[in-house]
C-alpha cells in the first residue's frame, strides 16, 4: 500500500524509471506478468494483490505487511487455487472426513480442524 503514497527520492533518476509508475500500475504489471509466466509454465498461479486491494483493514499499521486477517485471506486464496486445480486435496478430505465421521452436524464446522490434522497426521 505504500507505494501508492509514496515518491521515492530516486524517482527522478532515469535508472529507475520502470519502477517509478503512478499508484500502483508496477504492482499490477508484475501480477499480469507473473501470471503469464505461470501459463506458460503451466504452473498455479495465485493473484495475492487482487483481493487484498485497497483493504487497508487488513494491513498492520505500517501498511506494509498484513495482519492476521489479511494473511488469512491470502490464505484462503490460495487454498482455494489448489483445492479447485487439484481434485485429489478434496477427494482426500472428503474421504478423510467421512471415515473419521466429521460433519458439521457433529463438529460445529470448523470446529473439527484439529481432530482433521491429527487424522491426516496419522495417515
Amino acid at each position: 500500500m505504500l507505494w501508492k503514497l509514496h515518491r521515492p527520492s530516486w524517482a527522478d533518476d532515469p535508472t529507475w524509471a520502470a519502477f517509478t509508475r503512478e499508484g500502483d500500475a508496477l504492482v499490477k504489471s508484475y501480477v499480469a506478468e507473473m501470471r503469464k509466466l505461470a501459463e506458460r509454465r503451466s504452473c498455479l498461479f495465485v493473484d495475492l494483490y487482487g483481493p487484498t486491494e485497497d483493504c487497508l483493514w487488513l494491513m498492520n499499521d505500517d501498511q506494509c505487511h498484513y495482519n492476521d486477517v489479511g494473511h488469512r485471506v491470502i490464505g484462503q486464496a490460495v487454498f482455494n487455487t489448489i483445492a479447485a486445480s487439484c481434485s485429489f486435496v478434496g477427494r482426500k478430505s472428503v474421504r478423510q472426513a467421512r471415515e473419521a465421521g466429521l460433519d458439521v452436524t457433529n463438529t460445529g464446522g470448523t470446529s473439527s480442524t484439529s481432530r482433521m490434522v491429527q487424522y491426516w497426521l496419522h495417515r
